[in-house]
């Protein structure tokens, strides 16, 4: 599949058929698409398990038959292996109203409960098994309830932007703390947890991402400055690196742990891997990115460098299409569910 791991063992065998090792081997890979002819960017790594069998992990963001060449201690594998590498398509499985008024932010718990913010109602809507559940929260506690995660204990975070604050809730729903009331915070909108536990904080009025404790203290600041960070919009992190949509800056950012950029891509446009100011964020099964394009009214693929992949969604009410998707979170089972922002509902979609 584009965009995913292909593994491919090597074992080195001696004249008997015995597998073998020294220490003086090397192998060497050629990777090129069969129907080129030609070696493109492929990406793949060998990991020498020191006892003549090597395990080679391929990548690849181009479609079609890729030619696997091999060679160990310059001698050339006669056997020539070909990849078929598959695209993604992701289909519409259902739809959600639930009498939403622009749902805003997604998150998944472990028992799979769907949490979404739902803006103008003012309150956090939960969904179980395609279908509304039975509770709804936050009323008279949230004014915009935006950003939204949950950690492994079931505990909820909510950032409330015009109120200036995150609220944690516990798994039974109820309030149990509020951060930011000290006046750190000026429109906070995404909203995530580092491996860690601690939160990392779209701080969108102030155009900063911060990392503070689970007491809401301030850890560090992202180095923003660095890239041109306009308006944080959606965080996420991923093997241990943040990253950022940019709403004004129609870009992804990306930081490591320690708050120092590392890179960015996008820039404003309807192409593929350009953005119309994007949104939510979120990391599918395989590690790659999900983007949601707000103004473009679909979702991007990427890989975790940012290597476009695939896309999905038009504009339009139909199943299929979006309008303004703000969040996304994925499922246990892969599914991906998007909140419509200007159609008022949910959508899930499955590779």
């Amino acid at each position: 599949m584009v965009g995913e791991e292909t593994k491919i063992e090597i074992v080195s065998r001696n004249s008997c058929g015995d597998q073998c090792y020294s220490s003086n081997d090397s192998i060497s890979s050629k990777f090129s698409l069969v129907k080129t002819d030609c070696s493109h960017d492929f990406v793949w790594k060998t990991v020498d398990e020191k006892n003549g069998k090597y395990i080679i992990s391929f990548y690849s963001n181009l479609l079609g038959k890729v030619r696997a060449q091999f060679t160990i201690n310059g001698e050339p594998i006669k056997q020539t292996l070909l990849l078929n590498i598959k695209g993604r398509n992701y289909a519409s499985v259902d739809v959600i109203h639930s009498d939403f008024y622009n749902p805003w932010g997604v998150a998944v718990n472990t028992s799979d409960d769907i949490y979404v913010t739902d803006l103008n109602n003012k309150k956090v809507q939960v969904l179980r098994d395609h279908e509304p559940f039975s509770r709804t929260f936050g009323r008279g506690v949230v004014y915009s309830p935006s950003g939204i995660c949950t950690d492994s204990s079931g505990r909820i975070y909510v950032t409330d932007r015009s109120l200036n604050r995150i609220l944690l809730f516990n798994s039974q729903h109820v309030l149990c703390k509020k951060i930011g009331d000290e006046g750190g915070l000026k429109e906070p909108r995404g909203i995530s947890l580092d491996p860690e536990g601690n939160i990392i904080i779209c701080n969108s009025g102030k155009s900063c991402v911060q990392l503070l404790s689970s007491e809401g203290d301030l850890l560090l600041t992202y180095d923003g400055r660095a890239c041109g960070l306009q308006l944080p919009f959606d965080c996420t992190c991923h093997e241990n690196n943040v990253y950022v949509s940019d709403f004004k800056g129609h870009s992804i950012k990306v930081f490591n742990d320690i708050g120092e950029f590392l890179f960015e891509f996008g820039e404003e446009g309807s192409g593929n891997g350009q953005f119309k100011s994007p949104t939510g964020l979120a990391v599918d099964k395989a590690g790659n990115l999900l983007v949601c394009d707000d103004y473009n009214h679909r979702v991007q693929v990427f890989t975790k460098d940012g290597r476009f992949l695939t896309k999905f969604g038009c504009y339009g009410d139909e199943m299929g299409q979006l309008n303004k998707p703000t969040g996304l979170a994925v499922c246990r089972n892969g599914d991906i569910v998007v909140a419509e922002f200007g159609n008022n509902r949910l959508q899930y979609f499955r590779n």
